[in-house]
């Protein structure tokens, strides 16, 4: 904005937070283009920044560029699309890597802390999944205990856990 960019803010179905009234109000606030319900951001943009290849739902929408996906789940979504335009996967990204692995699961074990008032030590945790987040999460708890079971669908992953240490 401050470089003359028009930007539009819109909000997705996947998750709406507490606060969202007031993220909302914030958006507003900075004079930006906000349109509340996705399904009616259509027109013509250079660049889309989704999450989850959620852009893909709104009715009449053009991407002249290029989009940015954040998530692995929306990049595989973009790729076995049709596109005009290149789509930047941020999850194959060194960076978000280190997010996901080392950030995730400590904020996974304050969460847990907070929300249960229980201290995980010795206590026994099945994780479902064992890409990034998963991978992530078992890290963080193999420090308070060795009761970690991994449920996961994809082969190569399966054994990546046995690898690492863990019942899959």
């Amino acid at each position: 904005v401050a470089s003359g960019a028009e930007l539009t803010v819109t909000a997705f179905d996947l998750i709406k937070l507490p606060f969202q009234d007031k993220i909302d109000q914030i958006i507003n606030e900075a004079g930006l283009r906000f349109v509340p319900d996705y399904k009616y951001a259509g027109g013509e943009y250079d660049i889309v920044l989704d999450c989850g290849a959620r852009s893909l739902a709104i009715p009449g929408l053009r991407i002249t560029k290029g989009i940015v996906e954040l998530t692995r789940t929306g990049a595989e979504v973009f790729q076995r699309e049709n596109l005009a335009v290149p789509c930047v996967s941020v999850d194959d990204s060194k960076l978000k890597n280190f997010e996901c692995i080392y950030g995730t699961g400590e904020a996974f074990l304050r969460a847990f802390k907070n929300l249960s008032g229980q201290d995980p030590t010795k206590k026994k945790f099945v994780v479902f999944g064992f890409g990034k987040i998963g991978l992530g999460a078992t890290n963080a708890l193999r420090a308070y205990t060795e009761e970690i079971i991994v449920v996961e669908a994809d082969k190569k992953r399966i054994e990546a856990a046995k690898e690492a240490g863990f019942e899959a």
